[in-house]
């Protein structure tokens, strides 16, 4: 489980970085229309892209320093590609994301136990619990 938390972890962080690139990038835009006397209506259009990036930087951010992440036991319905939707204990459907390193050994109808990130879903761990027969 360490080296798949590790991963998802590698994920997030590179997803924060970026993040925080493309928030001075759009910054900088932003700063050099306002410089220019360019429209108002320009301005507004180039600080979209920017709120997006901070919302994005502060969920992983949240996700990376909390560290706590959500457990799920439930039964594989769907699997198709990075895809799987999960029949959790309670009845619930739940859709994820994954990695394909983590999809190897899963098949449909297996009972797993799925680790993940609360904030982001960020599959941190996948464990085969049994097959129902």
């Amino acid at each position: 489980m360490k080296e798949n938390k590790s991963k998802a972890k590698k994920s997030l962080q590179l997803l924060l970085f970026f993040s925080l690139i493309m928030i001075f990038n759009s910054s900088i835009q932003i700063v050099i229309n306002v410089l220019e006397d360019r429209p108002n209506w320009l301005i507004l259009l180039l600080l979209i892209p920017n709120l997006i990036f901070i919302f994005i930087a502060i969920i992983t951010s949240l996700d990376l320093v909390r560290k706590d992440y959500l457990t799920v036991f439930g039964r594989v319905d769907f699997k198709k590609g990075n895809i799987i939707k999960i029949n959790t204990i309670d009845g619930e459907y739940k859709k994820f994301w994954v990695n394909k390193d983590l999809l190897k050994d899963i098949d449909e109808n297996t009972e797993i136990e799925l680790h993940y990130y609360k904030i982001t879903k960020a599959v941190i761990n996948i464990k085969n619990v049994k097959s129902w027969l």
